[in-house]
């Protein structure tokens, strides 16, 4: 990350897991004034989570409540979980993202925005150095969902997610930790 992508966020910051219900719903609240990397494969067309005219209408009202979903919660409590395990299985060291460094605008056309989970250091056995750091994007199915991942493998969904985090973060490659927490 250039030192223009950090320290762009406006306002404190708290983890999402240290947050009341009421504190997580007003980050998600801030998260929605960009364009972010959820956005990306609706606006590429990919999906099922929205049209481009949904992302238009949130910029338009923002007043609009947004609910916190099961599947949402579930990630906010298990990432965590997923990155430690990443670690100890692969042996890349994990710098799980906290506090400012989690969140990243662009430089020059601020409305661009993501989240990354953590970065991952090169290590040259598994990744060679010159590729420099990574980003690692946690990701924590439901069972259902986590057969998706088994069978199909990681969504269009999720690497336009990824592509668009690693060029906010000026970045060349990105991993996946993938926790199925039930089984």
């Amino acid at each position: 990350m250039t030192p223009e992508q950090t320290g762009l966020w406006d306002g404190p910051y708290v983890h999402p897991l240290k947050m009341d219900d009421a504190e997580y719903a007003e980050f998600l609240k801030k998260v929605r004034r960009g364009l972010g990397a959820y956005n990306a494969a609706t606006l590429m067309g990919v999906g099922t989570y929205g049209k481009p005219i949904e992302i238009y209408n949130k910029f338009v009202d923002m007043s609009e409540p947004f609910e916190v979903t099961p599947f949402m919660e579930r990630g906010r409590e298990l990432e965590d979980d997923a990155l430690d395990l990443f670690a100890k299985t692969t042996g890349l060291t994990i710098e799980p993202m906290e506090g400012g460094d989690m969140f990243l605008r662009h430089p020059d056309n601020k409305f661009l925005v993501c989240q990354i989970d953590a970065r991952v250091a090169a290590d040259g056995k598994v990744v060679p150095t010159d590729w420099g750091p990574g980003l690692c994007d946690a990701k924590v199915p439901a069972n259902f969902f986590f057969k998706s991942y088994v069978s199909r493998g990681i969504s269009e969904h999720d690497y336009l997610q990824m592509q668009w985090c690693l060029g906010l973060a000026d970045l060349r490659w990105g991993t996946f930790a993938v926790l199925d927490y039930e089984g």
